[in-house]
């Protein structure tokens, strides 16, 4: 990391306390823990799926450690805790740009409540902005499981646009420093330094026909603790891999960008 850039110290502790989505128990796949060669009988291994999800609550409410022992021991035991894997293809090219206003406007449409789940993005209760508008087009809604961008493909009748948002939608978020990733992102995601955003920040860079785009760009006031970051991304990660083990660290990016900003904005507050 650029040396003149300010470095906070690590500052995710304790818990995380807008992680309030994460308190819905969503059952694990057992097909890919067959894969990764578990073989306990499947009561035995909604069991340790219990205890997992209780000592993770534990943690992200504040009353555990984030290297929480039995955590560790129960992660492994479901085949969850391999170390990062990452998505491999080139990046799409997209044939415009994709304004933040525009998502922002589809969010607040479908969302009456959308001030209060900018809290997911942001970490504060300080109502609605756009840039966490649109983070929040790429989140599932909690009743359905249905993200404002998928139904936006649907209704929006301007075809180049919405082809531009799923590539962007397939492109991940990150943590960059004049456009080098602070995060292990694979390395045909990093746009590296020409065009990107001085400074630290939390953004969605996107392949364009003349280089790079970047969305919903949120500076920091420093540079997060990359390692604290990592943590809490880890964590969610072991999540997501009881459905599908083979999730890898982009995936996570894709389908969490929330908590990526939340957790950002956090750490850069030291």
């Amino acid at each position: 990391m650029p040396l003149e850039h300010d470095v906070s110290p690590e500052v995710i502790a304790p818990g995380d306390p807008y992680a309030g989505d994460e308190a819905i128990f969503r059952p694990g796949v057992l097909v890919t823990y067959g894969m990764w060669g578990g073989t306990a009988p499947e009561a035995e291994v909604r069991a340790l799926e219990a205890r997992f999800f209780g000592r993770m609550l534990a943690v992200l409410q504040g009353q555990a450690p984030w290297d929480d022992a039995e955590l560790r021991a129960t992660a492994r035991a479901l085949y969850i805790d391999h170390p990062l894997t990452h998505d491999r293809r080139p990046p799409r090219v997209a044939e415009r740009t994709v304004p933040d206003e525009a998502l922002a406007d589809v969010v607040e449409d479908l969302l009456p409540d959308c001030a209060v789940l900018c809290e997911r993005v942001t970490g504060r209760d300080d109502g609605a902005g756009v840039l966490a508008a649109a983070v929040l087009a790429f989140v599932p809604f909690e009743d359905t499981g249905r993200r404002p961008i998928d139904w936006w493909a649907d209704e929006e009748s301007d075809r180049r646009l919405i082809v531009a948002a799923r590539i962007l939608d397939s492109s991940p978020p990150g943590l960059f420093v004049d456009g080098v990733s602070a995060l292990p992102l694979a390395p045909k995601r990093v746009p590296g330094p020409e065009g990107a955003p001085r400074g630290p920040v939390v953004a969605r860079p996107y392949r364009v026909l003349d280089g790079w785009a970047w969305a919903m760009v949120q500076p920091l006031p420093r540079v997060p603790d990359a390692e604290a970051v990592l943590r809490r991304l880890t964590l969610a990660l072991w999540d997501e891999r009881r459905r599908d083990r083979r999730t890898t660290f982009e995936d996570l990016l894709r389908q969490r960008p929330e908590l990526l900003y939340r957790t950002c904005l956090q750490a850069a507050q030291g």
